[in-house]
């Protein structure tokens, strides 16, 4: 039985220190740059849960620029889940991407191949306090 997505999460941290479920930091939907571009950012993650599904699958995570090439390709990740009741994450920490100009990028996930989701993510200029 094939899992479901049940969230992604585009997020400046995540905390997994210390008992209890990891927390994620400064969740984001657009970031602003306050900064000339092209702009290289350090780091962010992408999370992202399944759940409901059993067996092994792969996971492919892509960030395509505004003019929907690839600025990233994670390549297949393994999902194992043992069973209907136990999810399972990846949390990808991504690197070092260079975001060219401001604009609306593409995040995509796939399962086994197949787009299971597409969002928006908005790279923005701040704008100076001048």
């Amino acid at each position: 039985m094939k899992p479901s997505l049940q969230f992604s999460v585009p997020c400046l941290d995540i905390d997994a220190e210390g008992p209890g479920p990891q927390s994620f930091q400064k969740v984001f939907y657009e970031l602003p740059i306050g900064a000339e571009f092209p702009y290289k950012l350090s780091y962010f993650y992408i999370a992202n849960g399944w759940c409901s599904g059993r067996g092994r699958y792969s996971q492919t995570l892509k960030i395509l620029n505004p003019d929907g090439t690839a600025l990233l390709n994670t390549g297949e990740q393994l999902i194992e889940l043992d069973s209907l009741e136990k999810p399972f994450m990846i949390a990808n920490r991504l690197q070092d991407l260079v975001f060219q100009a401001p604009g609306t990028y593409k995040v995509q996930i796939f399962l086994d191949g197949e787009l299971v989701l597409e969002y928006p993510l908005r790279i923005i200029q701040a704008k100076s306090k001048a």
